[in-house]
């Protein structure tokens, strides 16, 4: 019951983009690993503007 599992976790390779900037950079996992800072007013949609993309992206 709460012995180790053998399993084997899967590899991602850093470098796959999640989306391309409007320039055709592409935004890889490693640069979410590495952070990102989005700053605005108190209501001005920092949340759902940033994740909207995001989910636009991965859907």
């Amino acid at each position: 019951m709460f012995g180790r599992t053998t399993q084997r976790r899967q590899q991602w390779d850093l470098e796959t983009p999640l989306f391309c900037w409007e320039k055709g950079a592409p935004w890889t996992i490693r640069d979410s690993f590495q952070g990102a800072c989005i700053m605005g007013a108190t209501g001005s949609g920092k949340s759902s503007g940033s994740l909207s993309l995001l989910a636009a992206t991965c859907s």
